[in-house]
C-alpha cells in the first residue's frame, strides 16, 4: 500500500471515471492487453510448421522401411541383378 507521503512525491492524477493514475506506471489492464496480444502473435506464427511436417514425412518413411523391409530388400536384389546381367551383355 502506497502512503500519503509516497503520493505527494509520485505525479499522481485523477480520471474522470475517479481512478488513481501513477505517471510513468502503466496500468495492469495495458500491461494484460499487451502480453494477451504477444501471445495470440506467438500461436499465429508459422515457421515451425514447416520444420515439424517434415519431421513427420520422415517418421513416416522410416516406420515403412521397417514394415517392407524384407520386400524392400528383394526388390533392390532383383534391381541390381538385372542391372548386372544387362551390364554383361553390352
Amino acid at each position: 500500500m502506497v502512503r500519503n507521503t509516497q503520493l505527494e512525491s509520485m505525479a499522481v492524477a485523477q480520471t474522470a471515471a475517479g481512478r488513481m493514475v501513477v505517471a510513468g506506471v502503466k496500468p495492469a489492464a495495458k500491461i494484460c492487453r499487451r502480453i494477451k496480444a504477444d501471445v495470440k502473435q506467438f500461436l499465429a506464427e508459422e515457421d515451425g510448421m514447416g520444420v515439424v511436417e517434415i519431421v513427420l514425412i520422415i517418421i513416416v518413411l522410416i516406420g515403412l522401411v521397417i514394415v517392407f523391409k524384407s520386400q524392400i530388400t528383394a526388390l533392390v536384389n532383383k534391381l541390381l541383378s538385372k542391372m548386372t546381367s544387362q551390364a554383361n551383355k553390352i
